[in-house]
């Protein structure tokens, strides 16, 4: 079985599989249709796509690691690596009013938020 290298042994072990399982089993049939709601709602659960839960649908929909990382790489809102605990999702048309907001702007290059 291949590994994520961005992923320890030590988190891979913490991660239960059974919040999957119960997705895949709510799944009319395995056609690649359902890979990527599925993908969305496995992530809904561990905020990522952990490499153990992609091995379930890995053999569930029969694609191989490739395939999954192909779908995952072209959604940008789909992520392998666990997040941190804040996400900040931006604009450019947000991020030139920043400019405008020098309060705001220093907290931004300073990392104090």
């Amino acid at each position: 079985m291949e590994t994520n290298p961005l992923v320890t042994e030590e988190e891979e072990e913490q991660i239960d599989l059974a919040p999957t399982e119960e997705i895949i089993k709510k799944l009319p049939d395995n056609s690649r249709g359902y890979l990527i709601p599925t993908l969305d709602k496995v992530q809904n659960v561990y905020r990522f796509l952990p490499d153990p839960a992609m091995e379930l649908l890995m053999e569930f929909f029969n694609v191989s690691r490739a395939e999954i990382y192909g779908v995952i790489s072209f959604y940008p809102q789909l992520r392998i690596t666990e997040p941190g605990n804040t996400l900040l999702n931006y604009a450019m048309e947000q991020l030139v009013l920043l400019r405008e907001h020098p309060l705001l702007m220093r907290k931004f290059t300073t990392n104090t938020i």
